[in-house]
């Protein structure tokens, strides 16, 4: 076959793939892989991976000639240390055993960086030039069957690296395999595959409208409450400082520095496991109704320990993903109107109900069905355009919902202090 009719091939595949995909749904899953029994062949070539992307990286911002980078090439030159000058002036010509997709893959990457740097740029922000990388820690694999292939139910072979075991894979089941990024951390070498699955029908469950608070992380329009608490662990406080009586830069401080942000990663996936789990069981619903909260300025105030100890932003962020998301503005006053008037009421923050003449409700319940009302009604709803309502047309926005006396619910503890 002719390059032609091969780069024709491609393309039809290509815009096949597009077709198909866009009735699918996109889901990004992590594997490990078992490093416990690799062989000292193995472990090195996959470390390799990230020091030749470093090499390859720091040659293309270092020389002219990007574009016209050759990805078949299989050695580079590189940049070593001199003790004598205090520089990295010694040239070095070292093998490259990466595969070539791998290569082209990074000389991309590098592409788009400079290509955000000019966008950066033209919207007048001040941008100066990549810089050269001490590390690398992440690489990408941008074609599935030729940089990495799938080997049955535990296996991922990655392309001049070989088969590994991986932990895992089994979420991925009925999933069509896209590009993926091999990336390390310090709890490990991780892969992270990019995929595509048929988007599960059924009946929906209605619509639900959500409250963010301090005393309560969320709460919902169904009277549910939830919070999640995930403070620092004393044995994370105690390799702090540790680290802290360490001489910084010496070796002790770098193995001590590695520790802490291990037991650092750790919390972190412990946080994007709940955030993930709870917004999971919101994809039931028609509609998910949430006021745009500013987390990051509840960080500065009297609550910025409460709020850096629970997964708020991460769920604010997620649900924001979902299409079913609907997003109110943060200025309306979900926790003050009355829902039988329509006028705006003066209560304290230590008043945990909801009074005006007969009718009484939990406070915060009463926000998330107000938050979903406002959902309901009018989505891009401003906080000038409901105060130049009367009193009685803003009443009538909750007329179709039900506002009644409620008892306290218990709060759903989904995440225990670690």
């Amino acid at each position: 076959m002719s390059n032609s009719g091969k780069n024709l091939k491609i393309k039809q595949t290509i815009q096949a793939n597009k077709v198909r995909r866009a009735r699918m749904e996109i889901k990004v899953f992590e594997v490990k892989i078992d490093q416990s029994h690799l062989s000292n062949k193995k472990q090195k070539l996959l470390n390799d991976c990230f020091v030749q992307s470093k090499w390859i990286y720091n040659y293309l911002i270092s020389h002219d000639g990007l574009f016209e980078f050759d990805s078949a090439i299989k050695t580079i030159d590189v940049n070593i240390f001199n003790k004598d000058s205090g520089k990295c002036d010694i040239i070095e010509n070292r093998n490259i055993t990466i595969g070539s997709q791998i290569k082209q893959s990074i000389v991309d990457r590098t592409i788009q960086n400079i290509i955000n740097l000019s966008k950066a740029k033209a919207k007048g922000i001040r941008v100066g030039k990549l810089k050269p990388a001490k590390e690398v820690n992440s690489v990408p694999l941008k074609q599935f069957g030729v940089t990495y292939k799938i080997k049955g139910r535990k296996y991922i072979s990655i392309q001049g690296v070989g088969k590994l075991k991986v932990h895992g894979l089994e979420q991925t089941e009925g999933c069509e395999f896209a590009n993926a990024t091999l990336f390390r951390t310090k709890s490990g070498i991780f892969i992270k595959l990019t995929c595509y699955k048929n988007k599960e029908t059924g009946v929906k469950a209605g619509v639900i409208g959500l409250d963010f608070g301090i005393k309560d992380s969320i709460i919902t329009s169904d009277g549910d409450k939830f919070k999640w608490n995930f403070p620092i662990s004393r044995e994370l406080k105690r390799k702090q400082r540790k680290m802290s009586k360490k001489k910084k830069g010496g070796r002790n401080y770098v193995k001590q520095s590695d520790r802490v942000k291990k037991s650092y990663e750790k919390l972190t996936r412990q946080k994007d496991d709940a955030a993930n789990q709870f917004v999971n069981k919101l994809k039931k619903y028609e509609k998910v109704v949430i006021q745009n909260e500013n987390i990051k300025g509840w960080h500065a105030g009297l609550f910025g320990k409460s709020v850096q100890q629970s997964i708020l932003g991460r769920i604010k962020t997620r649900i924001q993903n979902l299409e079913t998301s609907v997003v109110i503005d943060r200025y309306l006053p979900t926790t003050k109107i009355s829902p039988i008037s329509g006028e705006i009421k003066s209560i304290k923050l230590n008043e945990r109900l909801f009074v005006d003449g007969s009718f009484s409700e939990d406070r915060d319940i009463k926000s998330a069905k107000t938050i979903l009302c406002f959902g309901l009604y009018k989505p891009n709803l401003t906080r000038k355009e409901l105060m130049g309502l009367p009193a009685e047309e803003r009443a009538s926005i909750f007329s179709n919902y039900k506002f009644e006396v409620s008892k306290l619910f218990p709060v759903k503890q989904e995440a225990l202090a670690l």
